[in-house]
């Protein structure tokens, strides 16, 4: 009996399945209202997207109906307060929202805040590599000074065999 295998998918299957893909990770952001998370440059980050909805970065300009959907998910979230300026297919002054002046305070805020925190994890990781490495060295001082000990006491007993 033949063991059953996967039917292969063609393209246009495949773009189907990235766009069903696509629109549950969209559902999935509102309801999880995270979509700060996923923006970079003030534009949804299309890399992260695509890891996380199984599909390479291609299908962002291969396949039209993906790339209607990010444009008008981008538009909402520029309505929404998420994005601002103006949308990357819009020409110049189109679709621009100013942003208020208080928001460049917040944006560096937090920008500096997730830094520091990234700066701290690291300065804890070093730490506890150093630490280790410390243990280390002490143990390894330790065993060099016994055999230090030992080769002086056979020395001096005429038990130690010189190369």
């Amino acid at each position: 009996m033949e063991a059953l295998q996967p039917k292969k998918l063609n393209g246009q299957q495949i773009a189907e399945q990235n766009v069903k893909s696509l629109q549950a990770w969209i559902n999935a952001r509102d309801e999880a209202g995270d979509w700060a998370d996923y923006v970079r440059k003030n534009k949804l980050n299309r890399v992260e997207i695509a890891r996380e909805c199984e599909f390479g970065r291609s299908a962002f300009q291969q396949n039209p109906i993906i790339k209607q959907l990010i444009a008008s998910l981008e538009k909402r979230l520029q309505q929404h307060g998420v994005l601002f300026g103006q949308a990357p297919d819009a020409g110049p002054g189109i679709g621009h929202v100013e942003k208020p002046a208080d928001l460049d305070s917040e944006i560096a805020l937090s920008m500096a805040m997730r830094a520091k925190a990234v700066a701290q994890q690291r300065v804890k990781t070093v730490e506890e590599q150093n630490a280790l490495l410390r243990a280390e060295v002490k143990e390894l001082k330790d065993r060099l000074r016994k055999s230090s000990m030992s080769a002086e006491h056979l020395g001096q007993t005429g038990r130690l065999l010189t190369p």
